[in-house]
């Protein structure tokens, strides 16, 4: 097996994916909550913030636009927030992500990770 570079790999998709408008990255925020007050953040609103709950998207609501993310040729991910293990369901989107073929990025302090 040939190895390149990460270079060499995504120039091989960057430029035809370009010239047919194919979505090759993604970013997905999955919530706005997270447990620090940072100051430069603009997505730190409390874990148990209400409205912040009831504006995320469902689980299904995930795996329909990984659907389509797929079906339109996406292939690196990331997923971001707030915090992203604010969400109890997100290891079930990430599994279903990964199920999809997505190159996973994962944003993250780790400050609500405990084990």
């Amino acid at each position: 097996m040939e190895s390149v570079s990460f270079k060499v790999f995504s120039d091989k998709f960057d430029s035809p994916c370009s010239v047919k408008r194919i979505p090759i990255y993604g970013m997905i925020e999955v919530t706005r909550r997270c447990p620090l007050k940072c100051a430069h953040c603009y997505n730190n609103l409390p874990l148990q913030d209400q409205d912040a709950l009831l504006n995320e998207l469902t689980f299904d609501d995930h795996c329909r636009i990984l659907n389509e993310l797929t079906e339109a040729g996406c292939l690196w991910l990331t997923y971001t927030g707030g915090e992203i293990f604010a969400r109890e369901d997100f290891l079930d989107i990430y599994t279903h992500a990964k199920k999809k073929g997505f190159l996973v990025t994962l944003f993250s302090n780790c400050t609500i990770i405990t084990h």
